[in-house]
C-alpha cells in the first residue's frame, strides 16, 4: 500500500511539473496582444498621458505588440518608467493571453518654482523636482524672487529633525520653500488663500488670492505660529476694517501682527 502511495505521489508531482512547464512555454511564446496604461494622478492635474508612457516604453524596448512575451524585457520597461521623476511608482502585469498592463502613480506637485534665471519647475509632495510642461499647467502656488536653485531631477528632499538641524540644508531656500509648500498643501484654508510666495533675500512674502495687501512672513521659523496668527487676523480682523485698508500685514514679530495702512491721501 505504501509503495502504491509513493508511486501516486511521484505521478502527481510529475503531472504538476509537466503542466507548469507547458504553461510557462505557452505563456512565454504567446505573442503580446496589447499594452494598456493606467495612471493614478493622486488627485492632481495631469503631467503625463497614456500616449507619453506608451512612447517612453517603445523608446526603451521597441515595439511590443506581436512579439513573443519571452522576448520582452519587463525589467527594462520598469526601469525606464521609474527613472522618470514624474512617476512615483510603476507596476507591470502580464496575462496568459498576452496582455501587458502598466499601472502608474504620478507624483503630485504642491508648488511651482520660477528661479532667478527664468527656469521653472514643480516641487512634489515628496520633495522631488519635476519639469514643467506648458500644455499641462498645475494649479498650485507659485514661488519666485531670489531663488537660485536650478532644476535637478535627482534631487530628493525630506523634511526631518535631522535636516532641520543641519545648518547647510535648512539654510537652502528650496528646502524652506518645500517646507512651506507642504504646510500650505496640507491646510485647505491656506491652499485656497495663498497664491504666491515671493523670496526677498531670505525672507518670504506671501501674496493672497484676494485682497490688495502682501503678507510679510519672514523666514520659515515658527511657521505654524505665524500661519495661525494670519488665519485669526483674516477671519476676525479683516471683516471689521475691510479688505482694502492695508498695504502689508507683517507676521515676522512674535505675539503680534504689524499692519501698514494704504495711504489714501
Amino acid at each position: 500500500m505504501k509503495k502504491i502511495l509513493n508511486i501516486l505521489v511521484i505521478v502527481m508531482v510529475s503531472i504538476i511539473i509537466g503542466l507548469l512547464v507547458f504553461v510557462n512555454y505557452k505563456v512565454t511564446n504567446t505573442p503580446c496582444k496589447s499594452l494598456s496604461v493606467v495612471i493614478d494622478y493622486n488627485n492632481s492635474d495631469a503631467l503625463i498621458t497614456n500616449n507619453d508612457i506608451e512612447s517612453q516604453i517603445i523608446s526603451a524596448c521597441d515595439s511590443l505588440v506581436g512579439r513573443p512575451m519571452k522576448t520582452i524585457d519587463l525589467t527594462l520597461i520598469n526601469k525606464s518608467l521609474v527613472d522618470n521623476p514624474v512617476i512615483k511608482k510603476a507596476n507591470i502585469h502580464t496575462s496568459f493571453g498576452g496582455e501587458i498592463t502598466v499601472q502608474l502613480s504620478q507624483r503630485r506637485p504642491i508648488l511651482r518654482v520660477c528661479n532667478k534665471e527664468g527656469d521653472s519647475y514643480y516641487v512634489s509632495e515628496d520633495g522631488v523636482l519635476l519639469n514643467v510642461r506648458p500644455l499641462f499647467p498645475v494649479r498650485v502656488p507659485v514661488a519666485n524672487g531670489d531663488i537660485f536653485t536650478t532644476y535637478y531631477d535627482k534631487l530628493k528632499m525630506e523634511i526631518s529633525p535631522k535636516n532641520d538641524q543641519d545648518t547647510l540644508v535648512n539654510s537652502m531656500i528650496i528646502y524652506q520653500l518645500y517646507k512651506m509648500g507642504l504646510y500650505i498643501d496640507k491646510d485647505e484654508w491656506l491652499k485656497l488663500f495663498i497664491d504666491q510666495i515671493y523670496v526677498s533675500n531670505k525672507d518670504f512674502i506671501l501674496i493672497p488670492r484676494i485682497g490688495n495687501f502682501s503678507i510679510v512672513f519672514g523666514t520659515t521659523e515658527k511657521m505654524a505660529e505665524k500661519f495661525n496668527k494670519l488665519k485669526t487676523f483674516i477671519e476676525k480682523g479683516i471683516p471689521k476694517v475691510g479688505w482694502d485698508k492695508y498695504k502689508t500685514i507683517n507676521l515676522a514679530y512674535d505675539n503680534q501682527i504689524v499692519c501698514t495702512k494704504i495711504n489714501q491721501n
